[in-house]
């Protein structure tokens, strides 16, 4: 790394040791099952946690911030998002260029707590700011899959 990168970057720290981090980690099928049927009929459908109140899209059986585990307390969202953060790519995997530079981010559902990924379109890289507002683009046909969010676009 170049030394004007390294000050652009700026200055990184690290601490040695050992760190006590509590996680927990389960997949559940039926939530995601009902997660993407909802998709079909386009809607964002979420759990909630009964303890803290935090609400999951996609739905998580288990809450990140108070390790309650969550029932079925689904809430509905609204398909309006918030960039959170995104990249640009400008060439593919194999390091073939991209006809066009591609955008992808994440987003928080309004509504929502957590964050979920994919495609933007219908910006340029020097116009795409964190906090903007975005909106669903759904598939015209959805079938019950997670691709039937074809992307997200600038809401009006």
């Amino acid at each position: 790394m170049a030394e004007e990168e390294k000050k652009a970057a700026g200055e990184t720290k690290s601490v040695k040791g050992a760190w006590d981090v509590k996680y927990r980690w389960t997949f559940r099928q039926d939530l995601m099952d009902r997660y993407v049927a909802g998709l079909k009929e386009k809607k964002l459908w979420g759990t909630k946690c009964h303890r803290c109140g935090r609400v999951y899209v996609p739905p998580k059986d288990i809450c990140g911030k108070c390790f309650e585990e969550i029932d079925e307390n689904w809430v509905e969202v609204k398909d309006r998002a918030e960039l959170v953060t995104y990249t640009v790519g400008y060439t593919s995997i194999t390091g073939q260029p991209y006809p066009e530079p591609q955008i992808t981010g994440t987003v928080r559902f309004e509504g929502s707590d957590s964050w979920a990924l994919g495609p933007i379109r219908g910006l340029k890289p020097e116009d795409i700011k964190v906090g903007m507002k975005l909106k669903v683009v759904w598939r015209e046909e959805t079938k019950g899959q997670l691709s039937d969010i074809e992307h997200y676009a600038p809401a009006e």
